[in-house]
């Protein structure tokens, strides 16, 4: 119930992104998610500022959303849009760099969707390490579910057998 009110979303999705493992998946996924909608609405000729709206209420994380709605206002006041995202800290250097070279070029939409496609290589390499982890772990431990039965299964056999009289 919590989870679905604002508050509790926010929270939720603010833990997510800090789990060991899996938060920086899900954190450039989020990125990837924003990137690829945005670059999608500029090539099909919306305005930056509308553009910017639609896909920062497009991304699927409510922290990520909460940090990025702020920068809006201030690419309706004529910052950079480069410098807008800088302020959110949700952004990796490498992707506000390839970003300030779209806005400056004026190929943003390539640029997006190229930062878009390096961050999707990038969470599907991350999944297939996490991955090529989980395996051996569930060898692990279903091989020690398999001795726990083995012992329940053997034990009262063996202790029966050690009090009966031949």
């Amino acid at each position: 119930m919590w989870g679905r009110t604002e508050p509790g979303r926010l929270s939720l999705d603010r833990m997510k992104l800090r789990v060991p493992f899996l938060g920086p998946v899900l954190h450039r996924f989020a990125m990837a998610e924003f990137c690829r909608s945005l670059s999608t609405l500029l090539a099909g000729g919306i305005p930056l500022v509308p553009a910017f709206e639609i896909a920062v209420s497009s991304v699927g994380n409510a922290y990520v959303r909460s940090r990025l709605e702020p920068t809006i206002q201030m690419v309706r006041e004529g910052k950079p849009f480069y410098s807008a995202l800088e302020t959110s800290a949700i952004f990796t250097d490498m992707a506000i760099d390839m970003i300030k070279v779209g806005e400056a070029t004026g190929s943003l939409d390539d640029m997006l969707s190229s930062v878009s496609d390096f961050l999707d290589e990038q969470v599907e390499t991350r999944m297939a390490r996490l991955l090529s982890l989980v395996e051996p772990m569930m060898l692990v431990f279903m091989g020690i579910i398999i001795a726990i039965l083995l012992i329940a299964i053997y034990l009262p056999m063996f202790s029966m057998l050690g009090n009966s009289k031949f």
